[in-house]
């Protein structure tokens, strides 16, 4: 499966993209909402619940933004359903885009 991902100016596509960095963006408002909840959840299945719904809200919630016609949502689902789970159990403050790009890969460039 190939998804359409966008550039960053002055970013290679293989170290970030757009998409990405949206995910990066969307998972660091749940850990800010729900981190902790999340980290409380007994069972790896609860966890996987759990993030596959804040997925589900989050997508439906940008899909309401005024840019979201402009990128791939596709591409921002694999992203985030690839980076979400670790993310809210490791947070990080990326200060870079390789750290984005790490931690929400775009497997299906």
């Amino acid at each position: 499966m190939k998804l359409q991902y966008h550039k960053i100016p002055n970013v290679e596509k293989s170290i970030c993209t757009a998409e990405q960095k949206i995910a990066y963006n969307i998972a660091f408002r749940n850990h800010i909402s729900y981190g902790e909840q999340f980290k409380k959840l007994p069972t790896e299945i609860a966890r996987k619940e759990a993030a596959s719904k804040m997925i589900r809200l989050s997508l439906k919630e940008w899909k309401t933004n005024k840019n979201a016609g402009k990128y791939d949502i596709d591409s921002i689902f694999a992203a985030l359903n690839a980076g979400l789970e670790k993310y809210l159990l490791h947070p990080f403050i990326a200060s870079n885009y390789e750290t984005i790009g790490k931690g929400f890969p775009a497997n299906y460039m």
